[in-house]
């Protein structure tokens, strides 16, 4: 009798853990299911076109600058693009820093928020 409690307990136990084990998988996948999804979505969300053309922008700008009057240039180009990007219902702007040395590149929208700077010489930016 002592011998079939012991082999009952034993089958038990055996399929808790192999249920353990199933819950533990399960909770993975789902898991990795989820992410999987939010990745795919942040991906197609994500306006690099936006971004490349506030690029192109920036290199438009710095090519085209007066060397003498680049203050106000500035400022006039970093409230075109505002206005630009806002009616599109997302920020960007470009601020360019003192002889169009340096540009900085913000760009907000909903899920993202991206800023570089970028460094031109002869009037070429990278």
């Amino acid at each position: 009798m002592a011998s079939v409690k012991e082999r009952g307990q034993v089958l038990i136990l055996f399929t808790l853990l192999i249920s353990t084990i199933i819950i533990s998988i399960s909770v993975l996948h789902a898991q990795n299911i989820l992410a999987g999804m939010e990745t795919s979505r942040t991906m197609m969300m994500f306006p690099k076109e936006e971004i490349r053309n506030l690029k192109d922008l920036a290199g438009i700008a710095v090519k085209k600058m007066p060397p003498a009057k680049w203050g106000e240039y500035s400022s006039d180009i970093y409230d075109q693009v505002r206005v630009l990007y806002s009616q599109k219902g997302v920020y960007g702007d470009l601020i360019i820093s003192e002889s169009g040395s340096k540009v900085i590149l913000n760009f907000i929208s909903g899920d993202v928020e991206y800023s570089e700077t970028m460094n031109c010489a002869g009037g070429e930016c990278k």
